[in-house]
């Protein structure tokens, strides 16, 4: 075993109940400070200020002194014209700095207003104009200064300890050929020594990092290497279509407390990148390629192209349908925070079937209200959570059911795709059956347009078609709210390529679908 692997190991160990966890923030950086540019200061420092500082604050507001500020903020954004917002702008300090709240501009945006070109910030986009900067240090609001403070977040900082051991362990490269204990960090395993059995067999249900010594296994992509190769063609940024020559500067030069993040899979650009690498050969085996038949698919979408600037990334999330997942690190890196499927993420809320999961903190806050540190607790007692960086050229597993989060400590591009091994097709087809009305990446007109062709080759039954039915649109189902037999179509597909799953279709449906008109009696006194 190699020497710093032990030494990992002998740190875990030597950590004792209740100590400080080696990775915890500790509270002087969680408290990191940033001067607003206008000088708006948190809402505490009014109580310090005296009685002169409030008075000065109160006949700013006007008559709203009255209004809790959430209540002002939501007055402010029923405004639908810029003409509104500036006019509200010149009215008083306070305002001023109300109507800078950039949420606010990019709202304006996502309601037509439009931008040629990135100037730093919605407003000043939108406006065409530089900053103004305006003495606004009268107003003391937590709910514009900590947007602001979270977009100045240090992550090199605040995971400092992480990135130097993540630093030190990427040449420590394991043999898949042997068991590889947890040990509260991701391990890297050599691409060469993981087969598809020994996946199968031990490796499916973590997560880990594959490594190759070929430097040329991955595309050479970039930031600007992409945009110069695809300056003038629209990539979907989460709300927004915009050219690639566009998202670079806003990637160069922007504040939002959670920048906006490229996730694209249907570009006119994507689908000739999609050409230009292979999947990792121990990922090879997809059970999702039965949805591709007779020179058509239907599968869900499942390769995408991932780029976002420094402090972007994803909330706590599982992916799509059960599925497990491959993301590959092109330039720039990676923070992973995993946890297994019954172990839910402090901070995150959801219902028992997880139909609904509510994240209400952005990446920063989360980190710096403590769940980060509360993370850290958990893993002491189920050593599976596990916390890694993945560096250029690094593939990690991503399995599935496993919550994680992801934090873009510098400017990144990565590609990422969907799969469903064979040792997993019960447990995606057990969530076809029974949760499809979470089921998503499937685009109802391509479902319908598959499922006649294979009923017109007598591979269908005509019931599957008239359960599609006649669809209007070609949105993701996830979105749309329609529910297609997925479950049905999956089912038969793999009858079709020789495959039989164990499971039969929900007994309760069927129970209550027979004729005899199954049904409880039930005697009540």
């Amino acid at each position: 075993m190699p020497e710093l692997v032990q030494q990992s190991r002998k740190r875990q160990r030597s950590v004792k109940p209740g100590s400080v966890h080696p990775y915890a923030i500790p509270p002087s950086l969680s408290l990191q400070m940033v001067s607003h540019p206008l000088g708006v200061r948190p809402a505490g420092n009014l109580f310090l200020a005296g009685d002169k500082a409030a008075e000065q604050l109160h006949r700013s507001m006007g008559d709203f002194a009255a209004f809790p500020e959430e209540l002002i903020m939501q007055i402010v954004e029923e405004l639908d014209s810029v003409r509104d917002l500036i006019s509200l702008m010149k009215s008083s300090r306070f305002f001023y700095a109300f109507t800078s709240f950039d949420e606010l501009w990019k709202q304006m945006y996502l309601k037509g207003q439009t931008f040629d070109r990135w100037r730093g910030s919605w407003k000043t986009s939108i406006l065409r104009t530089s900053q103004t900067l305006v003495d606004c240090s009268i107003v003391h609001s937590d709910l514009l200064f900590v947007p602001y403070q979270n977009s100045h977040v240090d992550y090199h900082k605040l995971f400092e300890p992480i990135i130097a051991d993540e630093t030190r362990r990427q040449s420590e490269v394991l043999d898949a050929a042997n068991d590889i204990p947890y040990t509260g960090s991701i391990p890297r395993v050599s691409e060469s020594s993981l087969t598809p059995e020994r996946f199968a067999s031990s490796f499916h249900d973590r997560p880990f990092i594959l490594k190759s010594k070929n430097p040329a296994r991955w595309p050479n992509w970039t930031l600007d290497t992409l945009s110069q190769r695809f300056q003038d063609v629209s990539f979907r940024q989460e709300c927004v279509d915009w050219p690639l020559r566009l998202y670079t500067e806003y990637c160069a030069n922007n504040l939002d407390e959670s920048p906006l993040y490229l996730f694209d899979c249907n570009s006119e650009a994507m689908q000739q990148l999609k050409n230009e690498f292979a999947r990792p050969a121990v990922f090879s085996d997809d059970m999702f390629d039965v949805f591709t038949r007779h020179g058509l698919s239907c599968r869900p979408d499942h390769t995408w192209l991932i780029m976002g600037p420094h402090r972007s990334g994803s909330t706590f999330h599982k992916d799509p349908n059960n599925t497990s997942a491959w993301n590959t690190v092109l330039d720039g890196s990676k923070l992973w925070i995993m946890l297994p499927p019954h172990v839910t993420p402090p901070g995150v809320h959801t219902n028992e079937d997880e139909s609904e999961v509510t994240s209400p903190l952005g990446l920063a806050e989360w980190v710096l209200s403590g769940f980060f540190n509360d993370t850290l607790k958990i893993a002491r007692e189920e050593p599976r959570c596990t916390i890694g960086i993945t560096f250029p050229g690094e593939c990690i597993h991503v399995p599935a059911g496993w919550w994680h989060m992801v934090i873009n400590l510098e400017d990144s591009v990565a590609l990422t795709a969907n799969f469903v091994p064979e040792c997993k097709l019960e447990e995606v087809a057990r969530f076809f059956r029974d949760k499809p009305d979470q089921i998503s990446g499937f685009h109802a007109a391509t479902v319908l347009e598959f499922v006649r062709k294979c009923v017109d080759a007598g591979e269908m039954d005509t019931e599957i078609l008239r359960q599609v039915g006649e669809v209007d649109s070609n949105e993701d189902v996830g979105e749309s709210g329609v529910e297609l037999p997925i479950y049905d179509i999956f089912h038969r597909l793999l009858q079709l390529n020789g495959r039989e799953l164990k499971q039969p279709k929900n007994a309760w449906k069927t129970l209550t679908q027979q004729a005899t008109g199954f049904k409880f009696a039930m005697d009540f006194e």
